[in-house]
């Protein structure tokens, strides 16, 4: 069933394995570079005839554009179709995983419709979706790429754990102040007991604030750091534009 958010559709499937056979290339560098080396490799693949000999190859089977073993420095690409046939010359095996995957439309096959739209899914959809991306293969169908067909892209994800709210006010703020106010009255306990000076106990209250302060900043860091393990893996997504 279609369900809509951020203004963006999309049907939730889980999808069985699928083996396919293509033609890979490995996409690396940076962000930046990486866009021009997808869209060089769809042109090479459609200069020189393997295109049409793989849509051949698969008995008009829709072609795919698969992008995998995600890595720091980029990712591989398969341009592909989902045959049980052995390779030929030149080509290699990849197998998709099944799993859940988030079904989105492109409303046509042009390289820049597709980019935009893998845009909207990681900058709006991925946002307060209630899923994550799961990190293995996105997959890009289509029926007549670089035409005004229509195209289907698939996400792998993977449902995010809904935490229950604190009990009492709004949990980050509520911590902030309790580890801001322990800090300030345990240095002024401190400076109460090492000095016998009257404004002692003042000035090690705010040394207190200042690291209960630094301590607060850290905590944020950590908990940034646990959050980046449910983000998109780290692709840009104008390198679509390329599929």
């Amino acid at each position: 069933m279609e369900q809509l958010h951020n203004n963006i559709a999309y049907t939730l499937s889980d999808r069985p394995p699928i083996r396919t056979v293509g033609y890979k290339r490995a996409i690396r560098g940076k962000l930046s570079e990486r866009q021009a080396v997808a869209t060089a490799f769809w042109k090479e693949l459609e200069n020189d005839g393997r295109l049409a000999s793989l849509a051949e190859f698969g008995s008009g089977a829709p072609i795919l554009g698969v992008s995998t073993n995600f890595l720091k420095d980029g990712y591989d690409f398969f341009v592909c179709v989902e045959t049980d046939e052995e390779p030929l010359e030149g080509m290699e095996a990849l197998d998709i995983p099944g799993g859940l995957y988030a079904h989105f439309q492109c409303e046509h096959s042009t390289p820049d419709a597709v980019r935009e739209r893998w845009a909207e899914i990681y900058e709006n959809w991925f946002f307060r979706s209630g899923y994550g991306h799961l990190g293995t293969a996105e997959v890009e169908v289509y029926t007549a790429f670089g035409s005004d067909e229509p195209c289907q892209l698939r996400a792998p994800v993977k449902k995010l754990e809904v935490k229950t709210p604190p009990r009492f006010g709004t949990g980050r703020r509520v911590r902030d102040l309790f580890v801001v106010s322990l800090t300030m009255f345990a240095f002024m306990y401190l400076g109460a007991n090492v000095s016998t000076s009257s404004s002692a106990p003042l000035l090690f209250g705010v040394i207190g604030i200042i690291v209960g302060v630094a301590v607060n900043q850290y905590l944020k860091r950590r908990e940034e750091e646990k959050k980046g393990a449910n983000k998109p893996p780290e692709k840009d997504s104008t390198d679509n534009d390329a599929k």
